[in-house]
């Protein structure tokens, strides 16, 4: 049973993501965008090989440029990008 579930997981059909969120924290005062790479299983929907790397507030325009060049050196995978302030 386990190698029959090992097998579905393993051959799930997958495909590789990019986010770009950002976090304010307000007991710091500080804002922080975070730049997700990861693959998404798209049987249950749960990400796979997380990779994450930290901008703080003034490397605003930094994590942008990166996350544009991202999308446009892997064409076709799934990218969304939440830097909004919040309401």
């Amino acid at each position: 049973a386990l190698s029959e579930q090992y097998n579905r997981i393993a051959t799930a059909p997958k495909i590789p993501a990019v986010r770009l969120k950002r976090e304010r924290r307000y007991y710091e005062n500080k804002v922080y965008y975070y730049l997700e790479t990861y693959t998404l299983n798209l049987d249950n929907g749960s990400e796979i090989d997380k990779a994450t790397t930290k901008y703080s507030g003034v490397e605003r325009h930094k994590a942008i440029d990166d996350y544009n060049a991202y999308v446009k050196t892997h064409p076709g995978i799934r990218a969304e990008m939440d830097i909004e302030k919040s309401k």
